[in-house]
């Protein structure tokens, strides 16, 4: 049976990733694919180590049906490079650090979010103590690359 891993990546990994997973799973859970994709998240810095996501990022995740309230930050580190099919990430920023990070056979399988949707080049900001207007704005581009890659996912691997 096919088994994919995705992990989605941010700064700290409280805001963007956790709602870029648990849309994710929701996307895969709505069309019985969860046993075939593995989902997680990381962060390209360690400051927030642990910690759950950003409430305003729960408050959306909850307006839109997911949970990522169980989620703890954790940082990106080797072994995802090895474990993970697909490091996606959210801004060039956080590109630059996973690929100083990870040697270098491994960034092959790094990509921005939003090269997957008509959006290509362009990166979704951080939010983070922006406010929640900054929050929504981003969950609009998370989901729209998200559901990007989703389809993306399926046409590649015939989901």
């Amino acid at each position: 049976m096919l088994k994919v891993f995705v992990l989605f990546v941010c700064m700290g990994n409280t805001c963007r990733s956790p709602m870029a997973e648990g849309y994710f799973n929701k996307l895969l859970a709505e069309n019985n694919y969860e046993r075939l994709v593995y989902v997680d998240s990381a962060g390209t810095h360690s400051s927030r180590e642990g910690q759950a996501p950003n409430s305003y990022a729960m408050k959306i995740a909850e307006k839109e049906h997911f949970n990522i309230a169980h989620l703890r930050s954790r940082t990106v580190d080797l072994s995802d490079a090895k474990q993970f099919d697909y490091i996606v990430v959210m801004d060039r920023e956080n590109m630059d650090a996973v690929k100083a990070k990870l040697p270098l056979k491994y960034h092959h399988k790094i990509h921005l979010l939003l090269d997957f949707v008509d959006e290509s080049g362009y990166e979704i900001k951080d939010p983070y103590e922006r406010g929640e207007e900054e929050y929504a704005r981003a969950y609009n581009l998370i989901r729209s690359g998200v559901d990007g890659f989703f389809d993306y996912m399926e046409k590649k691997y015939k989901l």
